[in-house]
């Protein structure tokens, strides 16, 4: 059938000339309503004419075939370049845990590393509770006796304690010197006017002052000049310790002392010392030896004995061959050079007596 187009042709064709068979054109103008189709005819018998000249306007688009059977794969590409990577995804719900597994094998001890400063300290803790007593540990050697200071001046006279118990009798007095023959007594001298005036007999001292001067050899003058007199000294009970020095003399009840010239004995009058006598009371100790000395002004010692020993409650010891020349204002001191005994001596008493002529 063949469409009469009032529109512009393509090009090659003119108006009112047919369209081919097979090309429809849209126009702008209105189509009309398609009539019914008409009866398939019968199929000519003719000779199938020349093939026509192919047309230069494309057909338009057949229908889809059917999709055909999938090719055989080709081989891979290469791989292409590694894309930059994506953000990193959420992360997933943690799944349960799992039942621990077995223990694995120590791994190689690793090399120690550097050590840490040290921390702050923590507070103090509250003090713990006193331990037991531990082992006494052995005494240390006595150190050397330091210098003796100034000695200070005289305290004020304490008061006069109670009369202690009576004290041992001491020892016997030296027999003086036998007196010339037929000598009267002092006292008939005295009375006889030998040139003695007035008088007056010092106990303490055993001096006689205020008599005049005699003429007579008989008169109480000379009697006093050829007397001999005692000086004592002592020291209160003490526990010596080993190898420690000890001094003692006035006053006779203070305990004796490691420094020397404190406590000094005043000697009254120019004369020689001629003896001294000791006696000694202690809780006896073992029988270790030491030496007893006579000090003279703090510079030289005179041996009493230096075979004393304290093994017993009562001692006495003495030297009755001195000759030591003292002056007035000299002083002596009791020293005491103690041992290293097994059993140390308690409360020891040291009293001594010094005879001067």
């Amino acid at each position: 059938m063949d469409y009469i187009f009032n529109i512009p042709q393509p090009k090659g064709f003119e108006f009112n000339t047919p369209v081919p068979t097979g090309y429809i054109y849209e126009s702008p103008i209105i189509q009309g309503v398609q009539g019914p189709v008409g009866p398939i005819g019968p199929q000519g018998s003719g000779a199938t004419g020349p093939q026509g000249a192919d047309s230069v306007i494309a057909g338009p688009t057949g229908p889809q075939g059917a999709t055909g059977p999938q090719g055989v794969n080709g081989s891979n590409g290469s791989t292409g370049a590694t894309g930059s990577q994506g953000p990193q995804g959420s992360n997933g719900v943690n799944g349960a845990t799992g039942s621990q597994g077995p223990q694995g094998s120590n791994g190689v001890n690793g090399t120690n590393g550097t050590n840490g400063t040290n921390g702050t300290n923590g507070a103090t803790g509250s003090q713990g509770p006193q331990g037991s007593n531990g082992v006494n540990g052995t005494n240390g050697t006595n150190g050397t006796n330091g210098t003796n200071g100034a000695t200070g001046s005289q305290g004020p006279q304490g008061f006069q304690g109670a009369t202690g118990p009576q004290g041992t009798q001491g020892f016997q007095g030296f027999q003086g010197a036998t007196g010339p023959a037929d000598v009267d007594t002092l006292s008939s001298t005295l009375s006889s006017g030998n040139s003695a005036g007035t008088y007056s007999i010092n106990m303490n001292s055993n001096k006689i002052t205020n008599v005049a001067t005699g003429s007579n050899p008989l008169d109480a003058v000379n009697y006093g000049q050829s007397y001999g007199y005692t000086l004592q000294g002592g020291g209160l009970g003490f526990s010596p310790a080993d190898l420690i020095t000890y001094y003692c003399g006035q006053p006779a009840w203070a305990t004796p002392i490691t420094g020397s010239g404190n406590s000094q004995v005043l000697v009254p009058k120019a004369g020689t010392i001629k003896k001294c006598l000791m006696s000694v009371k202690c809780t006896a100790g073992t029988a270790e030896s030491f030496t007893y000395s006579l000090r003279l002004n703090n510079t030289t010692d005179y041996t009493i004995t230096n075979s004393a020993t304290l093994a017993a409650v009562s001692q006495q010891f003495s030297n009755g061959t001195m000759s030591i020349a003292v002056v007035a204002g000299d002083y002596v001191e009791l020293k005491m050079a103690c041992p290293t005994w097994a059993t140390n001596p308690t409360l020891v008493y040291n009293s001594f007596t010094i005879y001067i002529e």
